[in-house]
């Protein structure tokens, strides 16, 4: 699948798609005020939490890797507030946006909008 189709996909199904443009390998996406973190490597689809930077987790964790064949529910699954596997330090250290609007605020190097 294609990146844009899977964007498509998820437009239709609810989500907001932000990205700094319309051809990149990666974007944000927003659903009932939780965010996610998608992108297109060699091997497949990656899927991420997004959360606010810290030391210990950085941006957010890694749900899925290389997935050929994304699906809703792999979006979906990026809202967790964190993987059943992190640790209790790593759990403490999770400050989760409100919304896209507060990451955005706060993103000042990218030039986000929503596609």
């Amino acid at each position: 699948m294609e990146i844009k189709e899977y964007k498509k996909l998820l437009k239709e199904n609810g989500f907001k798609i932000f990205s700094v443009g319309e051809n990149e390998n990666w974007f944000r996406f927003e659903k009932d005020g939780k965010l996610g973190y998608c992108e297109l490597s060699d091997r497949g689809f990656n899927f991420s939490t997004v959360h606010k930077p810290n030391l210990i987790t950085g941006t957010g964790f890694l749900i899925y890797r290389e997935i050929i064949k994304p699906a809703i529910q792999h979006a979906i699954d990026c809202f967790v507030f964190a993987p059943t596997w992190a640790k209790i330090t790593d759990i403490e250290s999770v400050k989760k946006y409100e919304n896209m609007e507060e990451y955005l605020k706060k993103e000042t190097i990218l030039n986000y909008k929503e596609l």
